[in-house]
């Protein structure tokens, strides 16, 4: 009975507690010092929780924050991409697309390389490697420097100025494509030729427009680092006075790439690499470079050069145009003498950040039965100007 009762008034006294207890397990009562009461208190353990919700709060703000200008970051390196894809100034790309055009052009270079070149050609290509070693000092001929207001013309004069330039191919009057190339255009039939510079690079060369194959491989799958590509205005059909190839100018070294070790290197580089081979559907050839210049394409600047309007020679003035800038502006002071009647390559890629300038790496074909000796001598005679 008393048991009962003591218990009675033990829940009857801390009912209220008990309740809260169990009930709100959120909060506890505190004794008061001032008063006999119980008064209601906060649980720090909420409290806590309250400090680490917003702390949380505090760091997804900053981390949007820092996401939203990453964001803008990107944004702004993808349109100064698009903006140099639309210049032909390509200076950094994704492994991923470099890769993809590596391994496109190894595949085509295999099927390039398993034909074996003609006797003729083979031959022509030991002389030029045996006759470009440096040359003793008793041996050295005396050489006449091009002059830049000039043109050697030590020919008569045709009817016609075009005329100094063959109307059909000597070897190829008939246009017959070579096995090589039938077998390359099972894979593309735009590929047109193939271009190398010993150690530098060694591409195929195709042509459509001049849009298409900025932004596409070799297989034609979408690229950013592109291919390279002979002008539209080049048919290759009738003998061309000047070939134009275009080509990117990438970070990497890929296609045009390797171009500026001309510019950025003293002329032991291009001493090094003074030929070029360019062989194409109906012919097997070989030039030597006479210029590296940079050009600008604006009308109003001072190197001012539209080198693509080039492509033929129809008289000695507009001749006189196109190869006396490309000497002045040359980054070498070169023996190579150039006349009517070469036939001339011009490689163009952009230059540097500037939009507006283009790296031109000039050369004409080697002249039939021409003094290699004398040729090698006026290629080491170079100097920087």
């Amino acid at each position: 009975m008393c048991g009962g009762l003591i218990l009675f008034l033990i829940i009857y006294l801390f009912y209220d507690m008990i309740k809260m207890i169990f009930l709100n397990k959120g909060v506890r009562y505190e004794k008061s010092s001032k008063t006999t009461g119980w008064l209601l208190s906060a649980d720090p353990v909420d409290e806590n929780r309250k400090k680490s919700a917003q702390k949380s709060e505090l760091r997804i703000r900053q981390a949007q924050q820092y996401l939203g200008k990453a964001a803008t970051t990107a944004r702004s390196h993808l349109n100064r991409l698009r903006r140099d894809l639309s210049f032909q100034c390509v200076s950094v790309i994704p492994v991923l697309f470099q890769r993809q055009s590596c391994q496109a052009s190894n595949e085509l270079r295999a099927i390039y390389t398993d034909t074996e070149p003609s006797p003729e050609v083979t031959e022509a290509v030991a002389l030029i490697a045996e006759d470009t070693a440096a040359p003793a000092a008793t041996a050295q001929p005396t050489i006449q420097p091009t002059l830049y207001n000039s043109v050697a013309t030590e020919v008569l004069e045709p009817d016609s100025f075009s005329d100094y330039w063959p109307s059909s191919y000597p070897s190829n009057a008939e246009l017959r494509i070579s096995s090589t190339f039938q077998k390359l255009r099972q894979q593309n039939k735009e590929i047109v030729g193939w271009l190398t510079i010993d150690g530098v690079l060694d591409e195929p060369v195709l042509q459509r427009d001049n849009e298409y194959y900025l932004t596409h491989d070799v297989t034609g799958k979408e690229n950013i680092t592109g291919a390279l590509f002979l002008d539209e205005s080049c048919n290759l059909r009738e003998v061309p006075h000047n070939i134009i190839i275009h080509g990117h100018n990438m970070k990497e070294g890929a296609m045009f790439g390797s171009l500026k070790k001309y510019k950025v290197k003293d002329e032991t580089f291009y001493k090094e690499h003074p030929y070029i081979t360019f062989n194409t559907l109906y012919e097997e050839a070989q030039y030597v470079i006479f210029a590296v210049s940079e050009v600008d394409i604006r009308f109003s600047n001072h190197y001012y050069l539209p080198f693509w309007q080039y492509s033929e020679f129809w008289s000695k003035d507009e001749f006189t145009r196109f190869i006396n800038p490309l000497r002045s502006y040359s980054h070498f002071q070169s023996q190579v003498d150039v006349k009517p009647g070469d036939r001339l390559l011009t490689l163009a890629t952009c230059s540097g950040d500037d939009e507006n300038k283009r790296l031109l790496v000039a050369a004409r074909m080697l002249r039939e039965g021409e003094d290699t000796l004398t040729l090698s001598q006026g290629i080491y005679s170079t100097t920087v100007k």
